[in-house]
């Protein structure tokens, strides 16, 4: 399921009282956090990236994506069925980062990772060339990937465009008194 704030921009929920456009040429990959199990179970690791990969990509260029994303030797001729959670996940992310999208939004992609795998992913996801929109509730993610931040409650949404360190300066200096606020 995706969060409200994506489906509000990728589907399937309409936007209240707002109307969102996406620029001339915008291709856009999502990563829900259950679209693992809609995976091919009969395609390997390889198969799968191959299929997704943009016309004309070298296996040399797919084997270095598959590899940040932690899928390496034998790992690339494993069949999709055998595949755990959270290496079905990593191979979705792998497939998006090899695809042809400019613009990535995703849901909470940390989940069902461990903490090498979403640094290996933070470090993908910052060498990827597009825009990447992302929920998460990972603070070390946050930190490494996030740019600005969208604090989205209480029907309001309210930007912070210098990434994760200001956002917490923000909220622990509202209203010129200090508040003491705990992250996860």
């Amino acid at each position: 399921m995706f969060s409200a704030l994506q489906c509000s921009l990728v589907g399937p929920l309409k936007t209240l009282g707002c109307e969102i456009s996406w620029g001339h040429g915008s291709v856009i990959g999502t990563y829900a956090q259950h679209v693992y199990t809609t995976l091919p179970e009969q395609r390997t690791v390889y198969e799968h990236l191959d299929y997704e990969a943009i016309g004309g990509m070298t296996r040399q260029q797919i084997l270095a994506t598959a590899d940040a994303l932690l899928f390496r030797d034998s790992h690339m001729d494993k069949k999709i069925k055998v595949l755990s959670g959270g290496e079905r996940s990593r191979l979705c992310m792998a497939a998006l980062l090899r695809g042809d999208y400019n613009m990535l939004v995703l849901d909470t992609p940390g989940n069902h990772l461990d903490a090498e795998t979403v640094e290996s992913l933070a470090q993908a996801l910052l060498n990827y060339q597009g825009t990447v929109v992302f929920t998460s509730h990972e603070r070390h993610f946050l930190k490494r990937v996030a740019t600005n931040i969208v604090e989205v409650q209480g029907g309001t949404a309210k930007s912070f465009l210098r990434g994760y360190d200001p956002y917490m300066y923000s909220l622990n200096h509202q209203d010129g008194a200090p508040v003491v606020r705990q992250d996860k």
